[in-house]
Order: structure tokens, then C-alpha cells, then sequence
């Protein structure tokens, strides 16, 4: 992998100091692009919580949307709270940046160690990925409320923030193997982020001789990604893409 890194960076640094030198051209063979966190791709799988008697999993699909399921146990004193329930929410690109939306419903008893009584909860998180530190920060809000005579609801809200899962850095590869006849493109391709998750993607393009242009359009279940680009020996230099995975949208320049 440090190789194809450095050997792509050796033929931008050429493609922009001698572009004479190299020329573009009619692309055939394997080739694997990197996208750092700056150009992201999200799969924020897995288990967020507070302290391990509060926490929730949960699991993205192909289309950023999430499901899971959370549970809560608090205590105060002789009372104690048990909640469990689904999470529901999504991941999708707004003004360029990545935002999660994530509700736990929850249901449950309240006991004093005697009696006990129905409560039930809503709690929606509104979160942004910060990938310098590694979170999710953003706010929350919740009602609660207590299904016995003379209580009542209440509710709360605040700033809110949970460290991501160890693999989700953002960064993904973009891996084509591209066959070309008489400039007519196709083959196979895959997204593959960081934490191993990977979305096949079928190929299918068009070598442009003039302006040297490689238009290619993959598709595979519920991603897209289109590309322009100047193929040279070994690497395919991006000039525009626009990829859409996983619920989010990636573009370039």
C-alpha cells in the first residue's frame, strides 16, 4: 500500500511540474485511489454508551440507514429504572458534511423495590463526526415519562458526545479493475473503508481521446460513484467525482 502512495504521489508531482513529459492515456489494468478523512466515508457500526449499563449498538446499511438496540439501567437511591428498546436514525450528507440523526425508543419499569410502575422514554441524538478526536458530538434531548396516577413527563436536553468505534476513521480506497475494448471501459470496483466493510461496484465507461478523459459510471446496489479522470502508468489522476455511500455523498474537487 506504501508504494501505490508514494508511486502516485511521484506521478502528480511529474503530471504538475512536467506535464509534457507525461501523457495521458487509455486506462486498462488495476488501480486503487486513497481518500483520507477530508473526503470521508462513514460506517459508524457499532456500540456507543456512557457506562456499560447504558448503551446502545447499532448498524448502518448500504443506505446509511441505522437500526439497533439500546438498553438503560439507572439507580437513585432505593429507586431503580430498567429501559430497553429500538434505535432508529441516519446518516446523510448536508451541505457537504456528514450528520447523524439516532432515537432510542425505550420502555421499561421504575422500582422502589416494592411496587412498580410503566415508564417510557424518547431520546434523539443530533451529532456530527469529529474526526480529529475521533467523536460523534452534537446534542440531545429526551422525555421521560412515568405511566402512574399523579406523575407525569419530563423532559431535558444538552450537549452530547461519544467516541467513535476504534476502525472508523473515515478513510476508504476506491479499487477498480478496469478491462478496455477499443476505448469502451468496464470491469468491477469496490469502496473499502477502513474497518474492512466493502461495497462492490460494476463498471462501465468511456476513454475521451480528446482531453485524454476517462468517464467512468459504477453503480452497485444503492451506490454510485462517477467519475472523470486522466489515467497515466499505474494511476488514475481524479479530476471530478461524485460518490454516493453508505447514505453519504462524496465529491471532488
Amino acid at each position: 500500500m506504501i508504494n501505490i502512495i508514494v508511486k502516485r504521489m511521484f506521478l502528480l508531482w511529474l503530471l504538475v511540474l512536467f506535464p509534457p513529459l507525461i501523457r495521458a492515456e487509455s486506462p486498462s489494468g488495476h488501480y486503487e485511489n486513497q481518500f483520507t478523512a477530508q473526503s470521508g466515508l462513514w460506517d459508524l457500526s457499532g456500540t456507543y454508551n456512557e457506562n456499560p449499563q447504558n448503551q446502545f449498538t447499532i448498524v448502518q446499511d448500504d443506505k446509511g440507514k441505522i437500526t439497533g438496540q439500546a438498553s438503560l439501567f439507572e439507580t437513585d437511591g432505593s429507586m431503580s429504572i430498567t429501559m430497553a428498546g429500538p434505535v432508529v436514525g441516519s446518516i446523510k450528507t448536508t451541505g457537504g458534511v456528514p450528520r447523524v440523526s439516532v432515537t432510542l425508543k425505550l420502555t421499561g419499569t421504575a422500582s422502589d423495590g416494592f411496587a412498580s410502575v410503566p415508564v417510557t422514554a424518547n431520546v434523539q441524538f443530533n451529532l456530527g463526526i469529529d474526526p480529529a478526536n475521533s467523536e460523534l458530538t452534537g446534542t440531545f434531548k429526551t422525555k421521560a415519562c412515568v405511566k402512574a396516577r399523579g406523575a407525569g413527563c419530563q423532559s431535558a436536553n444538552g450537549p452530547q458526545q461519544f467516541d467513535l468505534p476504534v476502525d472508523a476513521d473515515g478513510i476508504w480506497h476506491l479499487v477498480m479493475d478496469i478491462q478496455n475494448t477499443n476505448d469502451k471501459l468496464a470491469g468491477t470496483a469496490s469502496a473499502v473503508l477502513s474497518n474492512g466493510r466493502t461495497l462492490p461496484l460494476g463498471v462501465k465507461g468511456q476513454y475521451v481521446s480528446k482531453g485524454d478523459l476517462t468517464n467512468l459510471n459504477l453503480k452497485g446496489g444503492a451506490a454510485t460513484v462517477t467519475v472523470q479522470a486522466n489515467a497515466v502508468p499505474g494511476a488514475l489522476v481524479l479530476k471530478k467525482m461524485t460518490a454516493k455511500l453508505l447514505g453519504q455523498t462524496v465529491t471532488l474537487p
